[in-house]
């Protein structure tokens, strides 16, 4: 009978078909995000809209992956004001380290979107090398 059977730690049959179900399900999951991010940095660096190439950028910061950092950091140099936005945001949203300073230099932006987004997205970090930077951009407009 199903279930019936105990391995060690007392998990039954059943118990563990749905263990390795589950992890196998997030060894998928993990294979379909690093194809996703993969992707998704194709379209920001590739693209020749820039709506797409901000879609791209709120999609990486969405997912989170640590691989999407350095192609987001780029991005805050794009000609495109909305792919800024995009890669501040999506910064914001993976809190790493060595984005503390591409995030300073984008609070100097010539689009005030840009600048509050950099903004906020280092609060979020909380890093202690972005308080004066941070200090001296509540003068901005």
């Amino acid at each position: 009978m199903l279930g019936s059977v105990q391995y060690a730690g007392g998990e039954n049959e059943v118990d563990r078909i749905e263990r390795v179900d589950n992890r196998n399900s997030e060894d998928i999951t993990d294979i379909n995000n690093s194809e996703k991010v993969h992707s998704l940095i194709q379209v920001l660096m590739g693209n020749d809209d820039g709506r797409t190439r901000a879609d791209a950028a709120m999609s990486l910061g969405e997912i989170g992956d640590a691989s999407a950092i350095e192609p987001l950091i780029k991005a805050l140099n794009d000609k495109d004001d909305r792919v800024r936005v995009g890669a501040a945001v999506a910064l914001g949203r993976i809190c790493d380290a060595k984005t503390v300073n591409p995030l300073i230099e984008a609070l100097n932006d010539s689009v005030s979107m840009v600048r509050q987004l950099a903004a906020f997205s280092l609060s979020r970090i909380g890093d202690p090398r972005a308080v004066n930077p941070l200090i001296e951009a509540l003068d901005d407009e």
